[in-house]
């Protein structure tokens, strides 16, 4: 079977899952005649985006714990492609460079899955940072059979803690409106996080007034401000990526609104602690990203080299972020970031 046909039936696989809700999500197997080599942790480091904050910062944590543990490291990015990353994934299989391979931000949890069969026969250990891999988006719990370490914050739990926080920020505003940014909408994760807040924001005030995509970049995100305000300029709430939204600040500035617009960020570095700090972020629904770096590499060194594992940690919980991740004024204090 050729690369393009597997991912065909790995992507087809994925379609049936969101279709067919509950369905297991089907594998398919496969032989390399790489074998990994033996020894110190030799790993493969595969980025789902690597341009943004989030995955920049699992970047930094991975390249200091390889530095600490005098592991090899070789960082790819996928560049959210998630047939880039299927191919990064399978071809770093054949090699035969790596005795691990780590997937950061899995793009597409099945069809990463699919593969993970083959990394198991070469001999390779495998990790997942920031997503799972596989397609459930409310658990850090490995998910799939021959992965060896998982951790991340559930991405489901983004958009319930986004909702709590928006139904605080429109305490006394009925309507309360919305506007929306996707991480890049349709993406299964971002559709685990929508779904989550629509659960959490059911039966309030809260009422969606515009939605774009951000794809996590500050462009995006100025651009996403500028389409709401101009749409929506009764708009209360403003939800998306943390340098999305950082973005969208002089947007709101310059639309001089008659009300103040809060902001509500999905993110996980110092400039969210200092935006609420600051008084510009009412709230963060926080992934300590450089540790979920960090700790994928501890623990697949400890798997590769020692025997260790399995280990499937929820990042927020290994590193005691206040509220379980719900960060406001009220205890951002509380929430320590590391290297940033």
């Amino acid at each position: 079977m050729t690369r393009t046909t597997r991912f065909g039936a790995a992507m087809l696989a994925t379609a049936t899952f969101v279709a067919l809700a509950g369905c297991s999500t089907t594998t398919t197997t496969g032989s390399t005649d790489a074998k990994a080599p033996k020894g110190k942790a030799k790993i493969a480091f595969i980025m789902g985006a690597g341009s943004t904050t989030g995955n920049a910062a699992n970047k930094r944590g991975a390249e200091a714990a390889a530095k600490k543990l005098d592991a090899d490291l070789t960082v790819l990015d996928a560049a959210f492609s998630p047939q880039k990353q299927y191919s990064q994934f399978q071809d770093a299989i054949a090699s035969g460079k790596y005795n691990g391979i780590v997937i950061d931000g899995a793009l597409d949890g099945a069809a990463i899955a699919s593969l993970v069969p083959q990394a198991v026969s070469a001999g390779i250990k495998v990790g997942a940072a920031n997503l799972p891999i596989g397609t459930d988006y409310s658990s850090s719990k490995i998910q799939t059979k021959g992965v060896d370490v998982s951790v991340l914050t559930p991405f489901g739990r983004h958009g319930t803690l986004a909702g709590e926080l928006t139904k605080s920020a429109c305490e006394g505003i009925d309507p309360c409106e919305v506007g929306y940014m996707y991480i890049k909408k349709g993406s299964p994760y971002d559709t685990a996080i929508k779904n989550n807040y629509d659960a959490a924001i059911k039966g309030s005030s809260v009422k969606i007034a515009g939605e774009a995509n951000s794809e996590t970049s500050a462009q995006g995100g100025a651009a996403a401000a500028q389409t709401m305000v101009t749409g929506n300029p009764g708009i209360d709430v403003l939800i998306g990526p943390e340098v999305s939204l950082l973005a969208a600040i002089p947007v709101l500035d310059k639309a001089k609104l008659d009300h103040p617009v809060k902001l509500i960020a999905f993110g996980g570095v110092e400039l969210s602690a200092q935006a609420v700090k600051d008084g510009k972020f009412f709230g963060v629904t926080a992934n300590p990203t450089f540790d979920e770096g960090r700790l994928v590499i501890e623990k697949l060194v400890d798997v590769i080299e020692n025997g260790g594992g399995p280990y499937g940690l929820d990042t927020v919980q290994e590193m005691k972020v206040p509220d379980n991740g719900k960060i406001t004024a009220a205890n951002v204090d509380g929430w320590q970031i590391s290297g940033s």
